[in-house]
């Protein structure tokens, strides 16, 4: 375990200073919470700043951008949001996580392609790498013994995916142990005043308010 952190760890460096150097973006793939973690740890060690998004607000799978973006907020990151629904609302089951997961994995698609998959009721939501939501749009047809039709989903001004009666508190994702090591909101790493300066939106496990914490190092 310890060895695949220190990959991971010298992965973000190295993101991090090609962004710095060749004044670019750069992408991750969907980050797991415990890797999200480990990029945080390496603020002070990082060439550029970094953000983290998963494609709505309250997402947990989220990609790291680094190098810093001209534009506020989130829209120059690569993710779309691929509607998945039951074809015969009337006789399918409900669609659940496992399934819709297995079914976009048995793909021949990484996990790291894939982020949070919202389900409600006979129909999910999959966050994914824009390159792949078209394939996923046109190659899945089933999901368990469900068949279903897929589509990318629009966004509405916000720049929020239209996911029906959108509440982004509901955005659904596997449980880990490490809930509590990195922050639900959005996480930004920014050089300022000759000081390295993260600034996080952090979200308690059991907390209703969001807290906005800014530590210099």
């Amino acid at each position: 375990m310890d060895n695949s952190n220190e990959l991971i760890k010298k992965r973000f460096i190295e993101l991090s200073k090609r962004a710095g150097e060749r004044g670019c973006l750069l992408y991750t793939g969907f980050l797991s919470l415990n890797e999200q973690a480990l990029l945080c740890s390496l603020a002070r060690f990082l060439y550029s700043e970094y953000a983290l998004y998963g494609g709505a607000d309250g997402c947990e799978r989220r990609m790291a951008r680094f190098g810093h973006s001209g534009e506020e907020g989130f829209s120059d990151f690569p993710i779309e949001c691929v509607e998945i629904a039951a074809k015969s609302e009337k006789f399918s089951a409900p669609l659940t996580h496992r399934d819709c997961l297995g079914a976009l994995m048995s793909m021949g698609v990484e996990r790291e392609k894939i982020g949070d998959i919202v389900v409600r009721g006979k129909k999910a939501y999959v966050f994914t790498d824009r390159q792949l939501a078209h394939f996923f749009a046109g190659g899945l047809d089933s999901v368990g013994r469900t068949s279903v039709a897929c589509s990318v989903g629009g966004r509405d001004k916000g720049g929020q995916p239209q996911i029906g009666q959108h509440d982004s508190a509901a955005v659904q994702a596997v449980k880990r142990g490490c809930c509590g090591a990195v922050c639900k909101g959005a996480c930004f790493y920014k050089r300022g005043h000759g000081k390295k300066r993260i600034v996080c939106a952090k979200r308690g496990r059991h907390s209703k308010r969001a807290r906005l914490r800014k530590v210099y190092i």
